[in-house]
């Protein structure tokens, strides 16, 4: 989902970097181990950060075609919740695996 953070906000509200102790980290379809891996990322891929559950942070990320951050569409607001449509791919990550840039 995004524009948790309400319509004057933009609709992911922080940018992060993968991170953690490995290489690469597994990209899940829902936030649980259990849940379908779609890819992996690079460490210090570069990530907008969208909704968080639990231990597990959403993510919408440049992929494809889309190589940028900006191309993904969600630094501005929307005006209510609502799930990712945009041009660029989404999905979860342990939020540990996950550096904090801003937001």
């Amino acid at each position: 989902m995004i524009g948790l953070d309400g319509p004057e906000f933009d609709a992911c509200g922080g940018l992060g970097r993968i991170g953690g102790a490995y290489r690469k980290q597994a990209i899940r379809n829902a936030p649980s181990e259990r849940a379908k891996t779609s890819e992996t990322l690079e460490a210090s891929t570069m990530v907008w950060l969208c909704e968080a559950k639990g231990d597990w942070q959403g993510i919408v990320y440049a992929s494809g075609e889309f190589q940028d951050t900006a191309d993904c569409r969600v630094s501005n607001p929307v005006a209510e919740p609502r799930p990712y449509d945009g041009p660029c791919r989404m999905g979860w990550v342990l939020a540990k695996d996950v550096d904090f840039l801003a937001g």
